[in-house]
């Protein structure tokens, strides 16, 4: 490990990321071990990832390139059991750590007797090279930086979580940023791949939805976010107008994606209750 290197890992999801993956590397250089767990890219990800001295493994045992991940939690965990520091810092190649973000984690790291072990961090993002200071998701927190010692673990196959025991090890909330950057071609297909998701939930649910499940996860997650969203996307635009606000393709955009979930789980729940 170099002198000054951060005594952490920083773990990273790649999949053909050789437009993003660059900017994501600098931000982390500083770190003493960069994992990129990759999903057998054709393009320069991995020219790229050697540049900056990552290890690269690999999110599945095929030689088959150009998986489309099916399970994002299943990769997080392969890269963290494949990291040789006791911290650890996931995100995705898109992504990038503000300096501020980078001292922080660098400061907790070099600790000989930290008093935490899990951390927040808040998310920043980055519209065309516009930074977003009013969104309907946030002020929004993450865990993104934690501790062996906690036997974290990530859950979920979509949008991916880590798991510890909580009622053990209270979260710290860290003040630097995590930068999700929002190019011209991604806001294009912003809709698409909500869309996407929203199938992908749709479906991680179907096998388990019943009335309690529906109740409890449709109605009072799902619902109450897409009424929330109703009613904040207008007032949003009038308090703040648009100039430093998250576009408006983007805001509807997550509509139609909860609006989606909400739908098709209530017809998959009709139709199985009409079975009965």
């Amino acid at each position: 490990m170099g002198k000054n290197k951060i005594p952490a890992t920083v773990a990273i999801l790649t999949l053909n990321s050789e437009k993003t993956l660059y900017r994501c590397l600098r931000s982390v250089k500083d770190f003493a071990e960069i994992i990129v767990c990759d999903g057998n890219s054709i393009d320069k990800t991995i020219s790229i990832a050697r540049q900056f001295d990552a290890r690269i493994v690999f999110q599945f045992k095929s030689e088959v390139k150009n998986i489309g991940i099916k399970d994002k939690a299943e990769a997080r965990n392969v890269a963290l059991d494949a990291s040789i520091y006791d911290w650890h810092f996931w995100l995705d190649s898109d992504d990038a750590l503000s300096s501020k973000l980078v001292r922080e984690v660098g400061r907790i790291a070099k600790l000989k007797n930290p008093s935490q072990f899990v951390y927040q961090v808040p998310l920043r993002q980055i519209v065309d090279g516009k930074i977003v200071k009013y969104s309907t998701n946030l002020p929004w927190y993450q865990v993104r930086f934690f501790h062996r010692k906690t036997r974290a673990r990530f859950v979920k196959p979509i949008h991916e979580q880590v798991s510890f025991n909580q009622n053990k090890y209270h979260t710290g909330r860290l003040t630097g940023s995590y930068d999700v950057y929002i190019d011209k071609n991604r806001l294009e297909n912003f809709l698409a791949n909500e869309i996407s998701y929203a199938r992908k939930d749709v479906e991680s649910i179907r096998s388990n939805l019943n009335f309690r499940w529906y109740l409890r996860w449709i109605i009072g997650f799902q619902l109450t976010t897409l009424l929330g969203l109703l009613i904040r996307i207008p007032l949003q635009y009038l308090r703040f107008g648009t100039k430093e606000t998250m576009p408006l393709k983007i805001e509807l955009s997550r509509v139609v994606g909860k609006s989606y979930v909400v739908l098709k789980s209530t017809l998959f729940l009709i139709r199985k209750l009409s079975k009965l």
